[in-house]
C-alpha cells in the first residue's frame, strides 16, 4: 500500500465513524419518542398534506421568506 492508499483508507475510516456516530445521536433521540397512530384522523392527514404541500400555506407565516422561496421554487 502506498500513502495516497492508507490516506485514503484512513479518511474513509472516519467518515465512516463520523457517520455512525451521527446515526446513533439520531436513533437515540427517536427512541426517546411514543408511539403514536398516525392512522386516525385520515381524512384531515390528507387535507393538511395537500394544503401544506401543495398549497405551501406555510409560505404565508414568514413574508419574506416565504417570498424568496416562492420565487426559487416557481423559477
Amino acid at each position: 500500500m502506498n500513502p495516497q492508499q492508507i490516506t485514503f483508507l484512513l479518511l474513509t475510516l472516519a467518515a465512516f465513524g463520523f457517520f455512525g456516530r451521527t446515526v446513533s445521536r439520531i436513533l437515540k433521540i427517536f427512541m426517546l419518542t411514543r408511539r403514536e397512530s398516525r392512522f386516525d384522523r385520515i381524512p384531515e392527514r390528507i387535507r393538511t398534506t395537500l394544503l401544506v404541500a401543495l398549497g405551501q400555506t406555510k409560505l404565508l407565516k414568514r413574508p419574506l421568506a416565504g417570498l424568496f422561496h416562492a420565487l426559487v421554487f416557481n423559477c
